[in-house]
């Protein structure tokens, strides 16, 4: 009787499952799934986010300028390591925003920045407490042509189908708190996505000779690989992990996470805190 019982129970269970997992529904094609992502969040009211990301990347290796040279008995080569975090958050209707990061990695330095009706009010630890204010342009139109979801989402598709790009997604769905998400892998082959970008680049871009102002052979090697969590219902992107394979990096992981339409209040500094932008030298 009890063997009966545990084959009855298990058979339910077999058809509670196959019925729940029938009527998912779930999209398979990566490229549909964040083409319709893309779109889904062309139409969100706001949005917020949360970042960290840590680098330890070569100095020398890259190119940048030829960087330093091991120090003697050393055998190695100077690293720059950065750790730190971000925060942020954007209103669609008014296209105000504010950001905040901190590096504790690099003499604890810290920041804020808040762009309000054209506007951009910065401040950091390193040049103290009061707010710099600029003018910048306004994008209004630029941004909501950007945002067209036909334009968006044959974006989208594009950057899929470039060399060295190729996209990926677990079965199913899987959890991401109280929602269900798929799971999309993008891995880009920087040698092979490269190639084709520096052949199209006009070599008078580079001054006399066409020489490269960096070196394109180091940069363009190892792998970037995404991994993006996408609500199955309303298509938000819900994170984004980015992590880096070269040479020349020892480390590197980004990561940040996504909200949307919570209210986002941005707010202008006084104006004892304000202080004129800074001189370039240039005034003719």
């Amino acid at each position: 009787m009890v063997n009966r019982r545990f084959v009855a129970l298990a058979a339910s269970l077999t058809l509670v499952l196959a019925a729940c997992s029938f009527g998912e529904d779930l999209l398979t094609d990566p490229a549909e799934v964040l083409s319709q992502s893309v779109v889904a969040m062309t139409s969100v009211e706001s949005v917020v986010f949360d970042a960290d990301f840590t680098a330890k990347v070569s100095i020398a290796g890259l190119g940048l300028g030829g960087g330093a040279p091991a120090p003697s008995g050393t055998g190695t080569t100077p690293a720059l390591t950065l750790k730190g975090t971000a925060a942020g958050g954007m209103d669609l209707a008014s296209k105000n925003m504010y950001a905040s990061f901190e590096l504790p990695s690099m003499l604890g330095l810290n920041g804020e920045v808040r762009i309000i009706d054209n506007e951009t009010f910065t401040r950091t630890s390193f040049t103290g407490p009061g707010w710099v204010r600029q003018d910048v342009e306004d994008q209004t139109d630029s941004i909501a042509e950007s945002l067209d979801p036909a334009e968006v989402a044959e974006n989208a598709r594009e950057v899929l189908d470039q060399p060295g790009v190729d996209a990926r997604m677990s079965d199913g769905s899987v959890e991401c708190g109280e929602s269900r998400c798929y799971q999309v892998f993008v891995d880009v082959d920087l040698a092979e996505a490269a190639q084709g970008a520096l052949e199209d680049m006009p070599v008078a871009s580079f001054g006399t000779g066409g020489d490269l102002p960096f070196d394109g052979d180091t940069l363009a090697q190892g792998e970037v690989h995404f991994v993006l969590l996408i609500d199955t219902e309303s298509m938000h992107m819900v994170s984004i992990s980015i992590s880096l394979e070269h040479p020349d990096v020892e480390e590197f992981e980004l990561s940040a996470t996504f909200d949307y339409d919570a209210e986002v209040v941005v707010e202008r500094p006084d104006e004892d805190e304000i202080m004129p932008a800074p001189s370039m030298g240039l005034d003719f």
